[in-house]
């Protein structure tokens, strides 16, 4: 995605400013929580409330930090907070387990799973994978669809050897030269790592694997009573991660290093994976069209993917769980 590209995609949003609003009324307040505390894929957030554009656009803004996609849903579907800011393959089986919940914008359209490897250790195609070690995490993300990739690249399952360790271990292990390579999430684990073991990455959606990106999920309650609100939420990011991309990625970490402060960000690994995010934003199918919405044929695959892996069962349709109804009236 280049610069051009970014802003005719997205579109900067004219927002009412914070004096008018006030003659309109108060700000709504509106709880925001993440996946994970801080990373890069979250700068567009701190940089909009740095910024001063949540305001702007009429929202009172609660930026939580998460502990995993999982919690993080779990919290909305219980009605705790109102937004989830994260990976929208999670929705899926929260969604099959009674959680009343859907996806009403996207953020990014490119699933960040993938495989980081060592080319120095001789790969050079996932077919390389034969013989191989790879890094993983008890309950990780990846687990239900390994066999399923491996698969798909020509690689027999059982001639790899998948090493579980601890998450807290698990890249300073692969730091030190232990595996082959890492399943997690390359824009983070290349720009990590960059330093001492320069990577690269195979993509899980490139081999069997497509499932979605980064999204807005609420209570289907809240998108039906506060539709507007939250389409304003959608736009703001919107316009921050334009701007991001527009040059501006130095304040995206440095707006990320003044709201969280005790967090202590790496500056250099969250600019480098700032960087790699960028391919992340859009797909052949939603390049040019507004950033927020979403696309069928993504969570149609997507769906298949959580099928086989035997994450939700067969017989469910798209509209289930995604709904464009909010920010299909935006400009």
């Amino acid at each position: 995605m280049n610069r051009r590209e970014s802003i005719a995609g997205i579109g900067l949003v004219a927002l009412l400013p914070t004096w008018a609003l006030a003659q309109q009324g108060t700000l709504e307040k509106v709880v925001l929580r993440t996946d994970f505390p801080p990373v890069a894929i979250h700068a567009g957030l701190f940089l909009a409330q740095e910024k001063g554009w949540w305001k702007d656009s009429g929202i009172d803004i609660e930026i939580q930090d998460g502990r995993g996609s999982t919690n993080t849903i779990q919290l909305v579907g219980a009605g705790q907070i109102d937004v989830a800011y994260v990976s929208l393959g999670s929705i899926m089986p929260a969604r099959e387990a009674g959680m009343k919940i859907k996806s009403f914008a996207a953020v990014t359209h490119r699933s960040d799973l993938g495989l980081i490897y060592d080319p120095k250790r001789g790969i050079r195609s996932v077919k390389d994978l034969q013989g191989k070690t790879l890094l993983c995490f008890t309950g990780s993300t990846w687990t239900p669809f390994i066999e399923n990739f491996l698969k798909s690249a020509g690689v027999d399952p059982k001639t790899v050897t998948i090493l579980n360790i601890d998450v807290n271990a698990m890249w300073t292990s692969y730091q030190a030269g232990q595996g082959d390579g890492v399943l997690s999430i390359p824009p983070f684990g290349m720009a990590l790592v960059r330093a001492t073991r320069p990577s690269s990455a195979f993509l899980a959606a490139d081999y069997g694997v497509p499932l979605l990106g980064y999204g807005l999920i609420a209570r289907e309650e809240t998108i039906s009573a506060r539709g507007p609100v939250l389409a304003k939420v959608a736009q703001v990011i919107a316009r921050a991660w334009t701007y991001i991309y527009d040059g501006h990625e130095e304040e995206g970490v440095n707006a990320m290093a003044k709201m969280r402060p005790d967090v202590k960000l790496n500056h250099q690994v969250t600019r480098d994976a700032i960087d790699f995010y960028r391919d992340y934003f859009y797909t052949a199918d939603s390049r040019g069209k507004p950033l927020w919405l979403q696309q069928e044929k993504a969570w149609a695959d997507a769906l298949k993917t959580q099928e086989s892996a035997g994450l939700v069962k067969a017989g469910h349709r798209t509209e289930e769980f995604y709904t464009n109804d909010v920010v299909k009236n935006l400009r």
